[in-house]
């Protein structure tokens, strides 16, 4: 897995290693290709919790087997767009060789995770904000 081009790179080790016991992360895999509405919405409301609960969030990663934001379907890339202009901190990974994909074997796109600080997956679903601001406010 490498990282997309402006992204950098953390291993998931290194991420949860900067992450405060009352944080969370939230972990979005897309395989196959990332230019989809449920993308684009996680994107939108990710940035809405992200921006009002900065503390709580900890950069979240997407793992995607496309790399290219580019192509025909422009508009739905428009909620990672948001995010970035709102300078939401994430990391875009390409799972290049979709040895995450491979292992993890999503039955949907995207599949969201939601990690505490020892890595341990507390919520796995289709991203929904309330329940996101459910997990936070139970995490403290």
């Amino acid at each position: 897995m490498i990282p997309v081009e402006g992204h950098g790179f953390d291993s998931l080790p290194m991420a949860l290693g900067g992450m405060r016991k009352d944080q969370l992360m939230v972990s979005c895999l897309m395989p196959m290709y990332r230019a989809n509405g449920p993308y684009s919405e996680f994107m939108r409301t990710h940035t809405w919790l992200a921006t009002h609960f900065p503390d709580q969030l900890a950069p979240f990663h997407v793992v995607t087997t496309e790399a290219d934001g580019s192509g025909c379907r422009k508009w739905w890339f428009e909620g990672e767009q948001l995010a970035l202009s709102a300078g939401i901190p994430f990391k875009l990974l390409h799972d290049c060789d979709m040895a995450v994909t491979n292992a993890i074997r999503p039955t949907g796109s995207p599949l969201i995770m939601v990690l505490d600080s020892t890595g341990t997956i507390v919520k796995e679903e289709d991203f929904d904000g309330t329940v996101l601001w459910q997990l936070l406010g139970r995490n403290g």
